[in-house]
């Protein structure tokens, strides 16, 4: 039988809790952002606030006081990945710092957060008091420039201290016994927000237009095909990546008129280029398209059979953004197959991907993350042999460095692409 905790108190609170200096947590918060920012990453952060923690401490004692913080804080122990940065922060408040994270992901770890402290106070002697607490989330680059503006930004918005507008108040049902999730809509100075309509409009306008970025073969050193990327042209004339509005089209039904969108422009520029053969096309494939398959498969087949050649062009699935069950990942790769197109898997080595994923859709290509060439390079080798004795081809993303050629050059992947061999251009 495990010994009961005996209450703590708040400098044994501070001690077993993450990391204990909120100087040290800030810096490193601000050393993640600026990282972010020279790899074009998200970052995202959570501040975890105690309900009237005031009030519990009255009614019930500061030790019981403490025992909630101390479950909160056990609970976001329990939840976090392992690259993830937490600590106690102000009164009653944590401080979440999610590296590599975007809003989508934040709210999902949030999710976590909660399900966990609602079982874990469940055990304590409360009685009948409803123990909850709210958390504002803040991502970069959307709602800050620096840590510490994003930080600002998430107590305005979770304290309400000054005229913030809330994009986003989830109102959780009472059986997580929770008060309020806040999306900070405080976006940063001087720069773009975008929504929907925003995004209906520039399609309209014809805004929205398709970049191209190389896919190199590694052995011959030439173009094997490009990447689609999308950029947006504002009204005032700046052009806006991807990163700033993509959140947006993952989380909306505006993601099948948008993937529509990208795949009639991208296959009306190949079809312009005067070259034999054509080089391969690596357009993102949602997984959330998997219902046009399942609910209209004449309009999604008329759209891909209206293409290039199929096999000139290869699906990339991710699950980045989203995760699907694994009978709808294998449907929709079936379907694509079926109809002669080649299959990538996107984002290998992320958090969401497995080999149980890799099992299931049995790509031509693997994509592997720019996270084994920044900070997987210790395994990076011996993922490359694993997938390579096993037949797939490879490609090796992030590609930036004179450094990063000498290590890949080690590997000999079938392919690679990365700055190193250009940015994306709108000519091809």
């Amino acid at each position: 039988m495990s010994k009961e905790r005996l209450p703590l108190s708040l400098l044994a609170l501070y001690k077993e809790t993450f990391i204990s200096s909120v100087g040290c947590l800030e810096e490193i918060g601000r050393k993640l952002v600026a990282y972010s920012e020279r790899e074009n990453k998200h970052l995202s952060l959570l501040i975890l606030d105690i309900d009237r923690l005031r009030d519990i401490n009255k009614k019930f004692g500061y030790e019981k006081g403490n025992e909630v913080l101390l479950t909160l804080a056990e609970s976001m122990e329990e939840s976090l990945r392992k690259s993830d940065l937490a600590g106690k922060y102000e009164g009653g408040s944590f401080l979440v710092i999610l590296p590599n994270t975007d809003v989508s992901g934040a709210l999902k770890v949030e999710e976590r957060i909660r399900k966990t402290f609602n079982n874990n106070i469940r055990e304590k002697d409360f009685k009948d008091e409803n123990i909850t607490f709210s958390v504002a989330i803040a991502s970069f680059p959307e709602h800050g420039d620096t840590f510490d503006e994003m930080l600002n930004n998430a107590f305005n918005c979770l304290k309400k201290e000054s005229t913030v507008d809330l994009s986003y108040t989830k109102e959780t049902p009472s059986i997580y016994n929770s008060n309020k999730v806040v999306i900070c809509n405080l976006m940063k100075k001087n720069k773009f927000s975008i929504g929907i309509s925003d995004l209906v409009k520039a399609m309209e306008d014809k805004r929205l237009f398709p970049v191209f970025q190389k896919i190199i073969d590694f052995k011959t050193n030439k173009v094997y095909g490009y990447e689609v990327l999308m950029r947006l042209i504002s009204e005032r004339g700046e052009i806006i990546p991807a990163y700033v509005f993509i959140d947006i089209v993952y989380s909306s039904n505006i993601i099948y008129a948008f993937e529509e969108y990208v795949i009639d422009l991208a296959i009306k520029k190949i079809k312009s280029l005067d070259v034999k053969p054509k080089p391969k096309l690596f357009i993102n494939m949602p997984l959330r398209i998997v219902n046009i398959f399942k609910k209209n498969k004449k309009r999604m087949k008329h759209l891909l059979e209206d293409m290039v050649n199929s096999q000139d062009v290869i699906f990339e699935i991710s699950e980045r953004k989203e995760r699907e069950p694994l009978e709808s990942i294998g449907y929709l790769v079936n379907e694509l197959r079926a109809l002669g197109f080649g299959i990538a898997l996107d984002d290998f080595g992320t958090e969401n991907s497995s080999f149980q994923k890799l099992s299931i859709i049995r790509p031509d290509i693997v994509k592997l993350d720019r996270f084994f060439l920044r900070e997987g390079k210790d395994i990076i080798s011996w993922v490359a042999e694993g997938l390579k004795s096993s037949d797939y081809k490879i490609l090796i993303e992030g590609v930036e460095t004179e450094e990063d050629v000498k290590l890949i050059d080690k590997l000999q992947p079938d392919f690679v692409q990365g700055f190193y061999y250009g940015k994306p251009i709108e000519e091809i």
